[in-house]
C-alpha cells in the first residue's frame, strides 16, 4: 500500500477551523480508466444535469474519491459498513433491472404526445438569466467583498474585485439548465441586479451577481421533450412495474 497525505477541505470546516487538517491515510494505487471517466460524465449530464468543464476535471474528481474510499476501507470498514454497502449496491441493481425492463417495453407515441399535451404547462421555456461569478480563494475574502458589494453599486463592486485580483465572469444559460448551486442561490425567478452570499464552488468560494434574468415566449418542442416525458413516465410507473416484474418472478418459481 503507498502512503499519502490527504488535505480535507470542506466549506463547514473552513468556516468553523479557518484550516483543514492534514491526516495520513493508506491509499491503493490508482489506475486509470476511461471507461469510468465516461460513464461518470454520463451520470453527471443524466443525473445531476451537470457538464463538467473537461475530462481532466472528470478524473480528478474520480481519483480523490478513490483516495477517500480507500481511506475507509482501511480505517472504517466494518462488518456493519458492509453490509450497508451490499445492501446498497444490490437497490441499485434491482432499480436498474426495472428500468432496463421499462426501456424494453417502450412507450409509444401516442402516448408520449398525450402526456405532452396534458402538461403543456410544463414545458413552457424557461427565462434566460445572466449573471456574473466573482471566484475567491479564500472565504474570507469572498464574505469581504459580499459585504462591500451589497452596499455599493455593481461598477464599484467590479473595482472592489479587481483590486482583490479577480474579474467577473459572465454565466448565462436558460433557468432549468444552470446548475443547481446557482439556482438555488437566486431569491425567485423575477428578481435581479443583486449578489448572493458567498457559497463553495468546485475548488473556490463564489459570489453570484444576478445581472439579468429575461422571460421566454413559446414551449419546447415534443420532439425536445419526448425523451424527458419518457423518463418521467417510467418514474412514474416504477413502482407498479417494479411490483409486475417480482409478481412474475414468483410465478415462475
Amino acid at each position: 500500500m503507498k502512503k499519502t497525505t490527504l488535505t480535507i477541505a470542506t466549506l463547514i470546516c473552513v468556516a468553523a477551523v479557518g484550516r483543514a487538517a492534514d491526516v495520513q491515510v493508506k491509499v491503493a494505487p490508482y489506475v486509470r480508466n476511461e471507461e469510468r471517466i465516461t460513464a461518470f460524465d454520463d451520470y453527471l449530464r443524466t443525473e445531476k444535469h451537470f457538464r463538467a468543464q473537461s475530462r481532466k476535471d472528470l478524473e480528478k474528481n474520480l481519483r480523490d474519491d478513490w483516495i477517500l474510499a480507500n481511506s475507509f476501507l482501511e480505517n472504517a470498514y466494518t462488518p456493519e459498513e458492509k453490509a450497508k454497502v451490499v445492501n446498497l449496491v444490490n437497490r441499485y441493481l434491482a432499480k436498474r433491472e426495472v428500468q432496463r425492463i421499462q426501456k424494453k417495453i417502450g412507450i409509444s407515441d401516442d402516448v408520449l404526445k398525450s402526456y405532452y399535451l396534458d402538461h403543456i404547462s410544463d414545458y413552457r421555456l424557461k427565462p434566460i438569466v445572466s449573471m456574473k461569478i466573482f471566484h475567491f480563494k479564500t472565504l474570507e475574502d469572498a464574505d469581504t467583498f459580499f459585504r462591500f458589494a451589497k452596499t455599493h453599486s455593481y461598477e464599484e463592486a467590479v473595482k472592489k474585485a479587481e483590486a482583490m485580483q479577480t474579474k467577473p465572469i459572465d454565466y448565462t444559460h436558460p433557468l432549468n439548465m444552470m446548475q443547481p448551486i446557482f439556482r438555488l442561490s437566486m431569491r425567485n425567478k423575477t428578481d435581479k441586479e443583486y449578489f448572493t452570499p458567498p457559497q463553495f464552488v468546485g475548488k473556490d468560494f463564489a459570489v453570484l451577481y444576478v445581472a439579468d434574468i429575461k422571460p421566454r415566449e413559446g414551449y419546447v418542442p415534443f420532439e425536445k421533450a419526448r425523451k424527458g416525458i419518457g423518463k418521467e413516465l417510467w418514474k412514474k410507473t416504477y413502482l407498479r412495474m417494479r411490483r409486475q416484474i417480482l409478481d412474475s418472478y414468483q410465478d415462475k418459481k
